[in-house]
């Protein structure tokens, strides 16, 4: 069961966790100057180690600030929708959650959440998901360049999800999906966007287990769609 999560403001970047070089000109050329030899830092713990014994590029927001691809799937947050327009509930990425932010604008409502992401902080993940406020009185059809990729259940209605394709190689994944709601004056199907992508990262430089991590999270997102039962969408119509 998904926990109910806060919003909060966005992370700042992470640093890339590497310290001052400590040795000495007195010191051996294997050896630092706190008696260490090279490839094992002060604490005992060897080169592409922490202390609890994850390597590196293992390491996550939990042990030291760091962020991995594997991480988008690992647990799941309930938004609080609660009282206000959004219609919609869903879940996000737990560890996306802490980061998350309401917007609410005139044609739209929207949910976004940024953490970087090792090393440097320069790359960062990036969710958003938009709640279109005008619908239409029928749902449009899927266009031969989409792809069907799942289906949801919404009010009663079987709805497909289709995905976008990205106009380069860039890591991203970016879901649709038309819902029907009533708010007083007929059902009228409202456009859903789900776009989860690793921003500033070269195309080569996110392998295939990360992209796939990226496409498992966005669609559990979309596929966690449900209505709300505290929206106040449609009472200031």
């Amino acid at each position: 069961m998904a926990t109910v999560i806060g919003v909060s403001g966005c992370s700042g970047s992470d640093g890339d966790g590497s310290s001052p070089d400590g040795s000495s000109d007195g010191g051996s050329d294997d050896q630092s100057s706190d008696g260490s030899s090279d490839g094992q830092s002060s604490d005992g713990s060897s080169d592409g180690q922490s202390n609890d014994g994850s390597s590196d590029d293992e390491q996550t927001v939990g042990s030291a600030n760091r962020l991995a691809c594997s991480d988008l799937t690992a647990g799941y947050a309930a938004f609080p929708s609660g009282e206000r327009p959004l219609f919609v509930d869903f879940e996000i990425p737990a560890v996306l959650a802490d980061a998350a932010e309401y917007r609410a604008f005139t044609s739209q409502d929207t949910v976004t959440s940024v953490r970087p992401l090792a090393v440097d902080g320069s790359e960062q993940f990036h969710l958003f998901v938009s709640q279109m406020a005008d619908g239409r009185e029928s749902p449009p059809g899927v266009l031969d360049i989409h792809e069907t990729v799942s289906e949801i259940e919404f009010n009663g209605e079987t709805r497909p999800v289709v995905k976008i394709p990205p106009r380069d190689d860039s890591p991203i994944e970016q879901l649709t999906v038309n819902v029907p709601y009533d708010s007083g004056d007929g059902t009228r199907y409202h456009h859903i966007i789900v776009q989860l992508e690793v921003e500033n990262a070269s195309s080569d430089g996110i392998t295939d287990a990360c992209a796939g991590a990226i496409d498992e999270a966005a669609l559990h997102v979309m596929e966690s769609l449900s209505p709300n039962p505290d929206t106040t969408f449609g009472e200031d119509a």
